[in-house]
């Protein structure tokens, strides 16, 4: 889940709720010189459903004791957070081998990359079980891939961590949406910039920015619309809560609250 702050409490939304958005800053990526990656349709499938292994915890999300509230992602214990991603490649590989290839990739950088590495021995041994599953999944993915004309270059390892770099940045878009302002402790600064993202016309850095709240502007602008509204829904808790079943019960019964993040080109 991700904490949105709301004048009357808090605003929790969903993962799978962040991972449409990604979609949908997935299906608006492409004005040149920026490209978007080979199978188009497969990679918004991959893009929208990433987070397919958190469904079942957040119809019964656990109590962080220190807030009272629902646990955030990034709050998650790392075994925890491991075992929502454990069978995400292989819940994917139901609809698409390609898209299972992309969020199993994406599963590797949280855990070898975006995340630190922990310090517990015991969770360093399940981060690397994690690492080898994944990429010998990967492995046979891209086998069988490989043999069909139609996604031999794509699965090639240069072609296939440039596609996923792509949705890297199609996800961090989503995520400062969904918190509508900077909140530097959970990682959404005022201004996020790429270095070398990949063009048509070679590599180009790109800057997200914050402008007002729910308003962020690319430089360059990479969409193919003149602004991109993501519109998201959550539910607003107002208290605080001291056990598990309580706040599974307030989350149940909260009223949902709609708000909406504009992508604009920077003046």
């Amino acid at each position: 889940m991700l904490h949105r702050a709301h004048p009357e409490g808090m605003i929790v939304i969903g993962q799978p709720a962040h991972a449409r958005l990604v979609g949908n800053v997935a299906r608006a990526w492409g004005r040149s010189p920026f490209a978007m990656p080979p199978h188009p349709d497969e990679t918004v499938l991959a893009a929208e459903q990433h987070e397919i292994g958190m469904l079942p915890w957040e119809i019964a999300p656990t109590l962080n004791p220190a807030t009272g509230l629902p646990h955030a992602y990034l709050e998650l214990s790392r075994s925890d957070h491991l075992a929502l991603w454990r069978d995400a490649g292989p819940l994917m590989l139901t609809q698409s081998r390609y898209a299972a290839l992309l969020v199993s990739c994406h599963g590797v950088w949280i855990f070898s990359q975006y995340e630190r590495s922990p310090d517990d021995p015991p969770e360093r041994a399940a981060v690397a079980a994690y690492l080898h599953r994944e990429r010998t999944f990967q492995s046979r993915i891209r086998a069988s891939l490989v043999a069909e004309p139609a996604y031999r270059d794509a699965v090639r390892p240069p072609t296939l961590r440039q596609s996923h770099f792509v949705f890297t940045i199609w996800d961090r878009i989503a995520v400062h949406a969904c918190y509508g302002v900077p909140v530097p402790a959970w990682g959404v600064p005022a201004v996020y910039r790429w270095d070398r993202v990949p063009t048509t016309e070679g590599i180009m850095p790109l800057t997200l920015s914050f402008v007002a709240p729910d308003r962020w502007t690319l430089d360059p602008w990479p969409l193919t619309v003149g602004e991109l509204r993501l519109v998201g829904e959550g539910r607003l808790l107002r208290d605080r809560y001291s056990n598990g079943t309580a706040m599974r019960q307030a989350l149940i019964d909260a009223p949902w609250v709609r708000w909406e993040s504009v992508i604009a080109p920077a003046q």
